[in-house]
């Protein structure tokens, strides 16, 4: 069934009008409950066909994450290079140290070698990008097969749990297929730091902030990201941001995909505690050592200084694109720098309230017919 109206009626799974794709629906304290929990209260009380509706909406869009990490993983080496003339192994070894230490201590065991095999230094170049992308046009990638192989025998056990109404077994496979997709995500989402922290280390905050930037645009599901975001309400864009958040990232306590969406006279907030990646990473790193921090206040770090982990920037600079896209920040992050308290993102209703320091703050100005 095909819908308009993401934010009213029960909480249910439908075909979203405007993307063509099956999103969570429901009212706003509908849609604050955790994916997890749904999942698990339809089986609770025997609904194996809502559970499995939205177990399959789950691992669809989290593959779709994963790809799309790998995919800017893959571009940041090809951005560097083009941007400046490095010798990119002596890069890519030192990268990679970092993002093995941090990654062994969060992420399951077959994933972090997995990736460690996929991602060894020798792997890594600048035609790794264009390579990976021409397997996805051709409809398979071997890479990414190998990592979802895991996940791929968890979701067809819990899958054959869910046809035999088997509620013991379709837990322990659910929740396996989560870790498991869950560790893929998150030791993509530190390598991701790893090249970006690495990079302001031997070479500076400005050039680590243009490549993350650069690297991220030149990703597919960014053209469809933008367009979307050209063309729906505010309501609308509230919707889909907290759709990728909670199924996307896994935002919210115990990373069951939650996410608290709260309406005012002029804006919708989203509130992420915390967010599945800049947020979760930080509190399970437990410390400011390890993947760096953009030190220099600068607009990717909205004038911060010391503050802004060198991934979380890459919030600062959604705001910039959308300035230099559209003339205002489409939606605004009201960043947390103590990683135990939440994050949140902000979209306004009229974008003529946008306060004025939203846009000063990534170096930008309030224009005055906006």
């Amino acid at each position: 069934m095909v819908e308009t109206k993401p934010f009213e009626g029960p909480d249910r799974i439908a075909i979203w009008e405007l993307t063509g794709h099956p999103m969570r629906m429901g009212d706003l304290k509908e849609l604050a409950v955790s994916d997890k929990d749904r999942i698990e209260a339809a089986i609770d009380r025997g609904d194996f066909d809502d559970a499995k509706t939205r177990f399959q909406l789950f691992y669809g869009v989290q593959t779709a994450i994963v790809t799309t990490f790998l995919e800017w993983n893959y571009a940041i080496p090809a951005t560097l290079k083009a941007l400046k003339d490095v010798e990119l192994p002596d890069v890519v070894e030192s990268v990679t140290k970092k993002w093995l230490k941090s990654s062994k201590t969060l992420v399951l065991g077959e994933i972090y070698q997995c990736l460690a095999n996929i991602l060894a230094p020798e792997s890594i170049n600048c035609d790794s990008v264009t390579a990976l992308r021409d397997e996805l046009a051709k409809g398979r990638a071997k890479d990414l097969e190998k990592l979802f192989a895991f996940a791929a025998e968890e979701q067809n056990k819990a899958l054959e749990a869910l046809e035999q109404s088997d509620k013991v077994a379709a837990l322990t496979h659910i929740r396996r297929t989560t870790d498991l997709m869950r560790s893929a995500h998150d030791s993509l989402g530190l390598y991701n730091w790893a090249w970006i922290a690495g990079i302001n280390e031997a070479f500076g905050q400005d050039l680590a902030a243009q490549v993350m930037h650069e690297s991220f645009e030149s990703c597919s599901f960014i053209a469809g990201l933008w367009g979307l975001v050209a063309n729906v309400s505010p309501a609308d864009l509230a919707a889909f941001l907290a759709d990728h958040l909670r199924t996307g990232h896994l935002s919210g306590p115990g990373r069951g995909g939650a996410v608290t969406i709260t309406e005012s006279e002029d804006s919708y907030r989203l509130d992420m505690d915390a967010c599945g990646t800049g947020g979760a990473l930080r509190r399970g790193l437990k410390s400011r050592e390890g993947l760096g921090f953009f030190e220099t206040a600068s607009p990717a770090t909205w004038g911060r200084t010391g503050e802004v982990p060198a991934y979380c920037a890459h919030c600062a600079q959604n705001e910039i694109e959308s300035i230099k896209r559209f003339g205002y920040p489409a939606w605004v992050t009201d960043f947390n720098p103590d990683p135990e308290k939440s994050c949140a993102w902000i979209i306004y209703k009229d974008s003529k309230t946008i306060p004025k320091e939203y846009y000063e703050r990534v170096g930008a100005a309030k224009p005055m017919d906006v």
